[in-house]
């Protein structure tokens, strides 16, 4: 029982561990400058509005805005892959442990799950 309930926990990470770099996975250049320019816009107008700022500081922020989400997209791809070198090591460790039948069940657990998400995946 402590087996099954131990081998239980550690799916369940490694199916935590994989949405996490499934999900930077999905997220395209395309779709971050998107989101980026939607946010900033907001952000940038309710700025002007509560602070009163001129034309020349609105351009001057959202240039630094542009700026630093170009940073964060460039970090967070660095952590999407070694999240993914992460889960690789973990799972390939976690397997040997699994006798060949159990080694099975897990990957049709995982394949399963994976069309679920795949099935979830909000359409671009």
């Amino acid at each position: 029982m402590k087996k099954l309930i131990l081998v239980l926990i550690s799916c369940a990470f490694i199916f935590q561990l994989s949405g996490v770099a499934y999900c930077a996975d999905q997220k395209t250049e395309k779709k971050g400058s998107e989101f980026a320019q939607k946010w900033s816009d907001k952000k940038i107008d309710k700025l002007v509005k509560e602070l009163k700022l001129s034309p020349e500081q609105r351009e001057k922020i959202s240039s630094l805005i542009k700026d630093t989400s170009e940073d964060i997209t460039e970090i967070t791809q660095k952590m999407s892959d070694k999240l993914k070198a992460l889960q690789e090591k973990f799972e390939k460790k976690f397997k040997a442990v699994l006798s060949e039948e159990q080694a099975k069940m897990y990957d049709k657990a995982k394949e399963k799950k994976k069309a679920k998400k795949m099935k979830e995946a909000p359409k671009a």
